[in-house]
């Protein structure tokens, strides 16, 4: 498979898979998925024409769903079904079909680093972004890094009483209710600004969204549209809240209202 498994910069639209010398046909029917999260894009499998340096034919995988390489961070798998592809061969008068067994590949794009000037406990000078969503496949709330954020508190799926959000492309359709008990820790590095998505139901009124955060040392500071922080309504793409935290230990939890929240992600302020 080209691109090879592993550590990628970027996902392209094509996949070309090597084949063999013997030229095969496709299976209509079978439709190769590349999956993100909750997201499933689906595409189209051809056989090429010409054959490849050591006389195999190719075949290419083409998602038109997007149009350009993604490049979030994160997992993805290529997945081609069993019987995509089938091969036929004629010898002593018998003729006899093969058919593809499943292939799946993954791909994983690391996280985005941002030189700070600064200096990491290892010496280095970079700090990353983190983003956390609700995982339709392990059904919780997940880190884009192993355990950058502590999620607690119950989760919600109905779409219709807590609708979905929308960030660069992907429909994230669960969430963690930030309500009476619901809490994300996490520990910053350096100052980085913050970035919550509520969906496109709940939080629909601008003076009512706000965000309750607790530092190491039990200090609250409330974050609204009046204290610190950006409320942007949008029941399209789902309402934001944005506000910047300095490097400590934090957790957020309810405000004056309870809060659904669809995805977080933290980044790195412009250096000086």
């Amino acid at each position: 498979m080209s691109p090879a498994s592993g550590t990628v910069e970027s996902i392209p639209t094509t996949f070309t898979l090597t084949c063999s010398t013997v030229e095969p046909t496709v299976d209509a029917s079978s439709t190769p998925t590349l999956t993100f999260g909750s997201t499933t894009y689906s595409g189209t499998l051809t056989v090429n024409d010409d054959t490849d340096t050591s006389g195999n034919y190719t075949a290419t995988a083409t998602f038109s769903d997007y149009t350009e390489a993604l490049t979030t961070a994160g997992t993805y798998t290529l997945a081609i079904p069993a019987g995509a592809l089938n091969y036929t061969t004629t010898a002593d008068g018998t003729t006899t079909t093969y058919t593809s067994t499943a292939l799946s590949v993954e791909y994983t794009i690391a996280e985005s680093t941002t030189d700070t000037g600064g200096s990491d406990d290892d010496g280095s000078s970079s700090t990353a972004s983190y983003y956390g969503y609700y995982d339709t496949t392990e059904n919780k709330m997940v880190s884009s890094s192993n355990d950058f954020f502590t999620f607690s508190g119950s989760t919600k799926t109905n779409t219709t009483s807590y609708g979905t959000a929308t960030v660069d492309g992907t429909v994230y359709t669960g969430c963690l209710e930030l309500g009476s008990s619901g809490s994300i820790s996490f520990t910053l590095n350096q100052e980085m600004n913050i970035y919550l998505n509520l969906g496109t139901v709940k939080s629909t009124t601008e003076s009512k969204v706000d965000v309750k955060v607790t530092d190491s040392d039990g200090n609250e500071t409330t974050y609204s549209n009046s204290n610190n922080a950006t409320v942007s309504v949008d029941t399209t793409n789902g309402t934001t809240i944005t506000f910047t935290l300095s490097a400590g230990t934090y957790t957020l939890s309810k405000g004056s209202n309870s809060m659904y929240v669809f995805y977080i992600s933290v980044t790195p302020t412009a250096s000086e």
